[in-house]
């Protein structure tokens, strides 16, 4: 899962958002879309409101990043845009990176039954 890039425009973003696929935990929220490309774009939103020191919004981005490496399942060609919830603080790391493994696999086998289903 370490060959992701950056998700950064709005444009995409709201797209993937409006397309209502999505999976949350106490934390977060993902929101997910299939594409063409081989890799995965991802994009962490941390609302100022909540979090207002951007020390602790990178280090968010950081650790969400990490998370997604860590869990080291292989999710190809997929959008993905997470949202923090403010809840965020209160979890540790450990559970956290479960929460996301058990999301990708979601993910993943979403993917394999829309692939039966057509």
């Amino acid at each position: 899962m370490a060959n992701f890039i950056s998700l950064k425009r709005n444009e995409d973003i709201l797209n993937i958002i409006k397309k209502q696929q999505k999976i949350h935990s106490n934390h977060i929220v993902v929101y997910f879309c299939e594409t063409n490309l081989k890799k995965v774009r991802l994009a962490i939103s941390i609302s100022k409101k909540k979090f207002k020191l951007a020390t602790q919004r990178n280090r968010i981005r950081r650790l969400i990043k990490a998370w997604f490496i860590a869990a080291n399942v292989l999710v190809e060609s997929y959008d993905i845009v997470v949202l923090v919830k403010p809840s965020f603080i209160d979890g540790s790391f450990v559970l956290n990176c479960d929460n996301i493994k058990k999301i990708l696999q979601t993910i993943i086998s979403k993917h394999k039954q829309n692939k039966i289903n057509k």
